[in-house]
């Protein structure tokens, strides 16, 4: 009798280690994603000066998980991770007119840790407060090649449901050696309104933070985790009482702004070429008699 009792519980404790039917085949999938996107998930640093406290200036280092989009280099990362000052300015111009922090942040010595260590300046080309979106771009040296970069596309438009299964990159901090993780997780909600957001059941804040990239088990990119800032309530000492909640922006919403922080970029590098004309045309009037 107790032979067969003590069978019946090593039974249960072996079932009760094993994953569930089907549950397998996803964390196969899910180390899959990892291994194959994972360089794509770095560290970004920065050097942000900070003024408006009073007629005072800060200065201190934040960094931030980013995730490189694109084969250039363009990497996007939360702006409320890199630059947290950038919440209390969304609140407060929320609070409508009569109301002026005049708090302003600049960057400096922007940086990007590559998987291998490898650390590029970079440039911040776009912000999106709104959307708690930053876009950035290495600088290239001269005399110096850029390494290439591993990156996810956001060519797909993946739909999310409640329950879903997804599978979430991110990159721990300094303390862990900044090793990449993955975690499984499940759609919890599906916000329609004013636009697409997914929460999920695990926070995405957990390890490096925000900005990491979201899959569908299948493999496609769901989206980009990011702050979203809720309504403020009325008062000045509700500045914060809307909350703020870690989402994922579908893709192709990140896409889009992805797509204008390139154009920025080629109208910015363009901008030479159409002074060179200007440049000779004066010269050539200085050498009229």
């Amino acid at each position: 009798m107790l032979i067969g009792q003590y069978a019946a519980l090593l039974g249960l404790w072996i079932a009760a280690g094993s994953a569930p039917a089907g549950q397998g085949a996803e964390i196969d999938r899910a180390r899959q994603i990892l291994k194959q996107h994972q360089d794509a998930v770095i560290w970004v640093s920065a050097v942000l000066k900070m003024s408006g406290f009073g007629g005072r200036t800060q200065e201190q280092k934040a960094e931030a998980v980013g995730t490189v989009i694109d084969p250039s280099g363009l990497t996007v990362v939360s702006l409320s991770m890199l630059d947290p000052m950038s919440l209390v300015m969304g609140l407060a111009s929320s609070m409508g007119e009569g109301l002026d922090l005049n708090l302003k942040t600049q960057f400096s010595d922007v940086k990007m840790r590559l998987a291998d260590e490898t650390e590029i300046p970079a440039t911040l080309v776009l912000k999106d407060p709104d959307l708690d979106l930053a876009f950035l771009l290495p600088e290239k040296k001269e005399g110096t090649a850029l390494p290439k970069f591993t990156s996810i596309k956001l060519d797909g438009k993946p739909k999310a449901q409640v329950l879903d299964r997804i599978v979430m990159l991110n990159r721990c901090g300094k303390g862990l050696d900044r090793q990449p993780s993955v975690s499984l997780t499940r759609v919890s909600a599906v916000i329609r309104k004013p636009r697409t957001f997914y929460v999920v059941g695990a926070s995405p804040m957990l390890g490096g933070g925000l900005g990491t990239p979201a899959f569908t088990v299948g493999g496609e990119v769901l989206g980009i985790s990011l702050m979203r800032k809720g309504p403020r309530t009325g008062g000045m000492s509700s500045l914060f009482s809307g909350g703020m909640s870690a989402v994922i922006l579908p893709a192709e919403d990140v896409r889009e702004a992805a797509q204008q922080a390139l154009k920025k970029k080629d109208q910015k590098a363009a901008k030479p070429k159409d002074d060179a004309p200007k440049k000779a045309e004066k010269k050539t009037e200085k050498e009229k008699p």
